[in-house]
């Protein structure tokens, strides 16, 4: 069990914005993160094609309750999706995804660790 927990993430919404990029295929996926700094798991993987001279920006919408912000992973490729933000990103903004910026990200993360475990009790009712 854990104590504040943050649900998985809905695909992002992508978009783009002037840059100098060269261009390209490009995907990415979003994690809750909760006021503890703990991550939900990531959502589905959203993709899409930049022209060359532009970035590729992410979002993430139907922010729950607890979240503090949300974590970005994107790549060129599903499997090479990689942490591309140092804090979280508020809810209501969008990361720019340069690509080549960050190397040596985490990959995606499957959701919370276990923070405390709770033993199911048996009662046996005589009667």
């Amino acid at each position: 069990m854990t104590g504040d927990p943050i649900r998985k993430a809905e695909p992002p919404v992508l978009g783009t914005t002037a840059g100098s990029g060269a261009g390209g295929m490009f995907y990415a996926s979003v994690a809750w993160v909760n006021a503890a700094g703990q991550e939900g798991q990531a959502s589905d993987a959203s993709s899409m094609t930049a022209a060359a001279g532009q970035y590729m920006t992410v979002s993430a919408t139907g922010a729950p309750a607890n979240a503090t912000g949300f974590n970005v992973y994107a790549g060129s490729t599903p499997n090479s999706m990689m942490l591309q933000n140092a804090a979280p990103v508020a809810p209501g903004s969008f990361y720019t995804y340069v690509p080549g910026m960050v190397s040596g990200g985490r990959a995606p993360g499957c959701g919370q660790s276990v923070q405390f475990r709770r033993r199911l009790t048996r009662t046996i009712l005589r009667g």
